[in-house]
């Protein structure tokens, strides 16, 4: 194959690859279009209705929250909800909010060195304002501290598109625990039980949301992962090949100019 013909090959191959491309970014449009943008849009006038209603009835809800290293809980209670959107007619992003409080700081001692340094990494890592006062010894040696905890914060449930994976990111932080939980949905998993079912965890009567998802969110990942060590391997082998044919080629070229070679 001469250099034209293998230009020519390489054109071809990048048109066919640019036209999947092109293709596939249509069908992720679409799909956007079609259910994912409908589905924020169902889920934000759904959500608004469900934040008037919980601000006017002021129901009780309490959770329960750890907030040191040692499992210490404490009951926060929800209020102040509020629905967003980005847009009404290009929709990316729905949210739901509202604020879990406790009165007081929460204050605790811990009375042994070695969980000092625990517990300020546990509050660190869960973004929790706090203070610490050190007890030391004459030698200034520590010996415990006292901390106080500022458990009050803002629960959060985010609704994303993911227009290129045509799916929907849910994000919540700060509600079943301090920090994010993420999970992964298609657009014809929201459906009236979803939405029910989302109801009831918000309003804490359904601790078993989504742990079905988890799995199937394991699964996925593992799936997507085999399907990638398959398309590397098929590359290698095609590598492979060409390596081969290029080896031949070179060979035969060889091979037709043996009689320069001395004998």
């Amino acid at each position: 194959m001469g250099v034209l013909d293998d230009l020519r090959q390489q054109a071809s191959e990048q048109e066919a690859m640019d036209e999947q491309a092109n293709s596939s970014k249509a069908n992720a449009e679409e799909v956007y279009r079609t259910q994912t943008q409908p589905k924020l849009m169902e889920l934000y006038t759904h959500l608004l209705e469900l934040s008037k209603h919980l601000n006017f009835l002021k129901k009780e809800i309490r959770a329960t929250y750890i907030v040191n290293a040692e499992d210490l809980g404490i009951e926060l209670l929800q209020r102040d909800y509020l629905a967003h959107i980005d847009s009404t007619s290009d929709t990316k992003l729905v949210t739901f909010a509202f604020k879990v409080v406790y009165p007081n700081n929460v204050e605790f001692s811990v009375n042994e060195p070695q969980k000092v340094a625990s517990n300020i990494q546990f509050l660190q890592n869960k973004q929790l304002q706090h203070q610490v006062a050190e007890r030391r010894n004459d030698k200034g040696q520590l010996q415990g501290a006292r901390f106080a905890v500022k458990a009050s914060t803002v629960a959060k449930f985010s609704f994303e598109a993911d227009i290129e994976n045509s799916t929907i990111k849910l994000t919540y932080i700060n509600f079943d625990e301090y920090g994010p939980i993420s999970h992964v949905l298609k657009p014809e998993s929201i459906n009236d039980d979803f939405i029910d079912q989302l109801d009831r965890f918000i309003i804490r009567e359904n601790k078993d949301f989504l742990k079905e998802n988890v799995a199937e969110d394991v699964r996925e990942q593992i799936r997507l992962k085999i399907e990638q060590e398959k398309r590397e391997r098929m590359e290698e082998l095609q590598a492979a090949e060409k390596l081969r044919e290029e080896e031949a080629k070179s060979s035969e070229k060889a091979g037709g100019f043996g009689f320069f070679k001395k004998k």
